[in-house]
């Protein structure tokens, strides 16, 4: 059987991601911080024999390294890292916050994804194809004022997404990082609560509320795809849940040839045509 990992398996997205990966056969290893919350969604899944839970802090490399030390017990493939897991707080202009909530941003959302992601080069040293699936987020691609560390920490995880899939193009893993959508998880209402700290995210916010916001289903289509074998070769992009038409053959075509496309760059008039 082929096994996944998935931090914040339990949560907002995490939780449909891990429902359709049951669905699909696999054994799904949840890494969380809240029992409570997995064994809620445990209890609504079909195919829960094959899911367990493991209560890890990503942030502390040394707890990570135990879990992936426990995971080569296991007697199966560990097939794919897909990182879920995320905080969006501390909300406020910058020089407001508090620099402690700030760091522990940035631990948690950047840190904790390099740490799983190390864990997972360290039991995966055979032929077989692996992949890893990176979230990004709000302000990974625009400016995002008063979500600054959430928008440098997701900025950070697209960036080494793309150069590790440049260092490790050898060893057949496919890395990429996904954005997801504006979907109506708990990270709404931590902007509803902040109100005006949210600056104009507020009135979005409260829009959202009632629209009902993107389906997370998109994001666990685009998963399920970087998932699939037609998907081999697809590395080191940022791909849209939303916004690219990842399964026609000429848009994969071009994520498969095309270092420049789907990646972050500057736009300027020496390497693209300019922006007016």
């Amino acid at each position: 059987m082929k096994y996944i990992i998935i931090t914040g398996g339990s949560g907002g997205i995490g939780s449909q991601i891990t429902r359709a990966l049951l669905r699909a056969n696999y054994h799904v290893i949840v890494i969380g911080r809240s029992q409570n919350n997995f064994d809620l969604m445990s209890l609504r899944v079909i195919n829960n024999q094959n899911l367990s839970f493991y209560k890890l802090d990503i942030s502390d490399n040394n707890l990570v390294n135990t879990f992936y030390n426990d995971l080569n017990k296991i007697d199966g493939d560990i097939f794919a890292l897909i990182n879920a897991a995320g905080v969006q707080s501390p909300i406020g202009k910058f020089i407001n916050l508090d620099y402690n909530d700030w760091i522990i941003n940035l631990s948690n959302n950047f840190l904790g994804t390099v740490n799983m992601i190390r864990g997972f080069f360290s039991i995966n040293e055979n032929k077989n194809h692996r992949k890893i699936i990176n979230f990004s987020g709000g302000g990974s691609t625009s400016s995002r004022p008063n979500f600054s560390a959430y928008a440098v920490s997701k900025t950070a995880i697209v960036k080494f997404t793309e150069i590790l899939a440049d260092e490790i193009a050898d060893q057949n893993i496919d890395i990429n990082a996904i954005a997801p959508g504006a979907v109506n998880t708990n990270m709404l209402d931590e902007v509803l609560a902040a109100k005006s700290l949210a600056g104009e995210e507020y009135a979005l916010a409260r829009k959202r509320k009632k629209s009902g916001g993107v389906s997370p289903k998109k994001a666990v289509d685009l998963c399920q795809f970087l998932l699939s074998e037609d998907a081999n070769g697809v590395t080191g992009k940022l791909i849209s849940a939303i916004w690219d038409d990842y399964r026609d053959s000429n848009f994969l075509t071009r994520l498969k040839t095309d270092p420049e496309f789907c990646c972050l760059r500057r736009i300027d008039s020496h390497n693209f045509d300019s922006v007016k």
